[in-house]
Formats: structure tokens, sequence, C-alpha cells
């Protein structure tokens, strides 16, 4: 999309700790688990099929990013 990411290494024990020591490990879980959705429950419910695939919706949604811009 045109912009540059600023990824820095940051220890995974200070940031256990860090969570932990303000009672927020469960913030932690989060941020180092993978993102799953599941649309099975919604198709089923909703007879309800999506009108993109996964790949063709990221695509569509960078381009419509890039051109709002």
């Amino acid at each position: 999309m045109g912009k540059k990411q600023i990824i820095f290494p940051f220890p995974t024990k200070i940031l256990i700790a860090i969570c932990s020591l303000f009672h927020k490990k469960h913030l932690y879980d989060k941020l180092n688990s993978e993102l799953v959705v599941d649309v099975n429950k919604a198709k089923n419910m909703l007879n309800w099929n999506p009108p993109y695939s996964t790949p063709e919706a990221l695509i569509k949604t960078g381009k419509e990013y890039i051109w709002t811009e």
C-alpha cells in the first residue's frame, strides 16, 4: 500500500513480564496468537456466501485504501 513499516524486535520475556506486571497477560496472548476467522456459522445461519475470496478482498481493500488517500 506504499506505506513503510516500522518493525523492531522486542524480547518476548520482557513483554510477558510487563503484561503480567499490569495483570494484562491476556493482551499478550491476543497479540501473540494467530487471527482465525470462521465464517461457516454466518454462512449456514444466514444462507450467505461472501462476494469475494480472501485474496480478492485483500487486493480490493488495498486498492481502495490507496485510491482514497
